[in-house]
């Protein structure tokens, strides 16, 4: 009984870490797609405000930015700077997050980030804050800049600039944060085959060896970020919790099984002690019964015989009459097995009795 119990325990533990473990892929499967989505509808949103503030400026309606900002219905928390950089003024940059600020920066290096844009015209490029440290000043890395420039004109400084700087590693942490199948331990932003690396802290360890957690999203036609390395042990966790709830089922089981198993023993030994106490009892019945038979039977034939031996001599009526009585008295005495009896001679006029046990002659 109890390597039955083992045996369906093994089985039930194997087939549900199986299950499991299966379930837990899946969930952790769609978690990774849903972090990918989500990074994806960030990146699309920014794309939109950058392009949406180029249409502006190419239509000369600069001062309706802010205006189309606040009843905008895509917005990014994760912006933290949306500006604009005009050729004829490259001494100074404007913040939409701020508009009534313009901020100096260094015409060299906004003529440098001019020249790398407009070898793509009207696509939007992503660009390293580092590498213009004197037009994002306030930027350390966590961030990148989504930037974008148009021709006004025919003449060298017909030309603007549009941007957007994000901030990355807030916008993973966050996105990434309710999520309970795993969890986003590093991230790889790669921007003109330069690589950032982020390591989300409280994650775990990067690990880069293998691509099977990897998902790759997009953010420019320059620029993609890899979204790696995700925790799972936590997961592991339930699992030995259930693994461990149905070991102590099954020990429960088995403890049960032996109280049973020594109760039913103990009663069966009981009932056949019982029984042999019955059988004993009645054996000494039957021979107290055998005994008494045989000691009513012999006195008793001796007695018929008596009788048999007067109805051989010459008996008036009234003694014929007692024989009688005498034999019918002992068909009582004698079981049915044993009768004995006395039966008329139609012939002779005489009872003639047999002992018991016999047959009648007639």
């Amino acid at each position: 009984m109890m390597l039955v119990i083992c045996g369906l325990t093994a089985m039930l533990v194997g087939w549900y870490s199986v299950t499991f473990i299966r379930e837990q892929n899946r969930l952790f499967l769609g978690e990774r797609r849903m972090l990918s989505r989500l990074v994806m509808a960030q990146a699309d949103t920014v794309l939109v405000r950058v392009k949406d503030l180029a249409a502006f400026i190419s239509a000369r309606r600069e001062e309706q930015v802010a205006a189309k900002l606040r009843v905008a219905s895509r917005l990014s928390p994760y912006i933290i700077d949306l500006g604009l950089i005009r050729g004829d003024s490259l001494r100074q940059r404007r913040s939409f997050t701020s508009p009534d600020v313009l901020l100096d920066v260094n015409p060299v290096e906004a003529q440098r980030l001019a020249a790398q844009l407009l070898q793509n015209e009207g696509l939007i490029t992503a660009i390293r804050p580092q590498a213009f440290a004197s037009l994002f000043p306030n930027m350390d890395g966590d961030e990148v800049v989504l930037a974008q420039a148009m021709r006004l004109g025919e003449g060298p400084a017909d030309f603007f600039i549009v941007y957007a700087a994000v901030e990355v590693r807030k916008m993973l942490e966050e996105l990434s944060a309710d999520f309970r199948e795993g969890s986003l331990t590093a991230a790889r932003l790669t921007v003109d085959e330069v690589q950032t690396e982020f390591i989300l802290p409280g994650r775990g360890t990067a690990d880069w060896t293998g691509d099977a957690t990897q998902e790759a999203v997009r953010l420019a036609h320059n620029s993609q970020i890899v979204l790696a390395n995700w925790d799972r042990t936590v997961r592991f966790g339930k699992l030995a919790f259930m693994v461990a709830g149905i070991l102590a089922i099954s020990a429960i089981t088995v403890a049960l099984s032996v109280h049973y198993m020594r109760d039913r023993r103990r009663a069966e030994a009981e009932l056949q002690a019982a029984l042999d106490k019955a059988n004993s009892a009645n054996d000494s019945k039957s021979t107290f019964l055998a005994n008494m038979s045989h000691e009513i039977r012999t006195p008793l034939n001796g007695v018929l015989g008596m009788a048999e031996l007067l109805t051989r001599t010459e008996l008036s009526e009234q003694q014929l009459r007692y024989v009688r009585q005498i034999a019918r008295l002992a068909a009582f005495f004698c079981p049915s097995s044993t009768t004995s009896w006395i039966s008329p001679s139609s012939r002779a006029g005489r009872w003639r009795s047999t002992p018991c046990g016999s047959t009648c002659q007639g």
